[in-house]
């Protein structure tokens, strides 16, 4: 923990910050005197001011500690001809066909973690699908909102990632970005989700968590050609020129940190080639290649993610059904219940706690299935920090409850919303059938403090029942 802090300071003191604003000119400038071959313009983000402009990044550095956990197989596969990567990847002209999805626009607030992940997972879609043509456009709001960011701050790839397994998101049209007022939600993310649940992925991992020596274009190169994958990049004030070239900074102050999907790469040219989310009139459509052998000076991909496609069922949504509830007071416990139907053989399962309560340290919660298996998820986490107003337990997301609380508290976001690993494992609770009433028991061990469960509920990923397999009927 400590190693991530000081890591952090050194990273957030180590780059100049915006001062007065580059003109295109001193740029273009610039790029002469260091013989860089990319052009430099007037766009839809240069003339912001710096308030503005730092809004156009927002990704947090991450800790080891959740890189580990989902770290990549060590090596990785060459392509299928067993002898050398192709000299050129570009999943916009794959066979033929196009398979990523247009350029969006973050611009208002430090959401670029949620679009790089979406951007990968729609083009994943149409690649799982082998149908390039599959009209996908799915919501980075109720991801960022829902699963944790903070439009002034930023979030983590790992949570962004993590809340797309545990969690998902629908289609922007169910939540919808453009009018977003960057207000958070108070409440549960399910009366977004449509009949038949979210789209998912199955899981993530991590390719690259620090700045690798040597050969570092092996492992993206192999990741990239399974699909998108989410890259970092350090922004400087430069980039918010770019029209068009082969990116490599040259001057400014730090804007930020960022991620983008990279989309492939060519080799004869020396650059990579990645999707923005900072709209049409920026860069090349809104697309920008940049400078392979130097990673553009700008700590090109020092964290790298790639997302893999979902392969189990589809999830479905079980909420409590009587309302926000007083905690007792002591060693008492509340009871609360919520009813499972017409589902049948549990792959996963993912526990949804609103829990406003001053002392969080004094809450223990358990989570039991119609057939009394039970798993304490939470025990006594938080310390003094109060309300744990929207977290997601999971048995295989990256983050800890600890993780969520520390890093939480010492970037500034306030909230404890995320996603999560329950304090103890939930595996034990797919070994039975999950139809009938799941219970969560809440117990204040400490008198002196009082809260409230204010709600919960259970996303299942399960096979839908039919007469052949449940008579499930009855729960109704």
């Amino acid at each position: 923990m400590k190693k991530f802090l000081l890591g952090l300071c050194f990273l957030l003191a180590s780059y100049p910050v915006i001062g007065t604003a580059l003109t295109v000119q001193e740029v273009q400038k610039a790029i002469q005197i260091k013989g860089e071959s990319w052009t430099a313009g007037e766009t839809s983000v240069s003339r912001l001011s710096p308030e503005r402009k730092k809004r156009l990044c927002g990704a947090l550095p991450e800790p080891q500690s959740v890189c580990s956990r989902k770290a990549a197989p060590k090596g990785y596969p060459v392509p299928r001809d067993g002898r050398s990567f192709p000299t050129s990847w570009d999943w916009r002209n794959k066979d033929g066909h196009n398979w990523v999805t247009p350029i969006r626009s973050q611009i208002s607030f430090n959401t670029c973690t949620a679009f790089s992940t979406i951007a990968c997972l729609e083009s994943i879609m149409k690649i799982e699908s082998g149908n390039p043509d599959l009209d996908v456009d799915l919501s980075e709001r109720f991801v960022f909102a829902f699963g944790g960011g903070k439009p002034d701050k930023g979030w983590w790839s790992s949570q962004s990632a993590d809340f797309l397994m545990a969690v998902g998101t629908v289609s922007e049209s169910d939540c919808p970005y453009a009018g977003w007022d960057g207000t958070l939600p108070t409440d549960s993310p399910a009366k977004y989700l449509p009949d038949g649940g979210a789209y998912l992925i199955e899981n993530w991992e991590v390719i690259s968590d620090s700045y690798v020596i040597g050969d570092y274009e092996s492992p993206l190169k192999s990741a990239v050609m399974q699909s998108p994958i989410m890259c970092w990049m350090d922004v400087y004030e430069d980039f918010l020129t770019y029209t068009g070239g082969v990116y490599s900074t040259v001057t400014g102050g730090s804007v930020g940190t960022h991620m983008v999907a990279l989309l492939g790469w060519d080799d004869a040219q020396d650059y990579w080639i990645c999707k923005n989310s900072w709209g049409e009139w920026w860069g090349e459509g809104g697309f920008f290649r940049l400078k392979k052998s130097t990673r553009g000076n700008s700590n090109f991909s020092m964290y790298t993610y790639r997302m893999l496609p979902r392969t189990s069922p589809p999830l479905y949504y079980f909420r409590n059904a009587d309302g926000a509830r007083g905690i007792p007071d002591g060693t008492s416990f509340l009871s609360s219940v919520c009813v499972a139907r017409g589902i049948a053989s549990p792959v996963d399962v993912t526990l949804e706690l609103f829990i406003n309560h001053p002392r969080t340290q004094d809450v223990q919660a358990r989570l039991l299935t119609p057939w009394d298996s039970g798993v304490l998820v939470l025990d006594r986490e938080g310390g003094i920090y109060p309300n744990f107003d929207g977290i997601f337990l999971n048995d295989r997301c990256s983050w800890s409850i600890s993780d969520i609380i520390e890093l939480r508290e010492y970037v500034g976001l306030g909230s404890y919303r995320g996603c999560v690993r329950p304090d103890n494992s939930m595996g034990t609770l797919l070994l039975t059938p999950p139809f009938g009433e799941w219970t969560l028991k809440v117990e204040d061990g400490v008198v002196g403090q009082a809260g409230m469960l204010d709600s919960w509920g259970v996303y299942l990923a399960t096979t839908q029942a039919t007469a052949a397999n449940l008579s499930w009927v009855i729960y109704y």
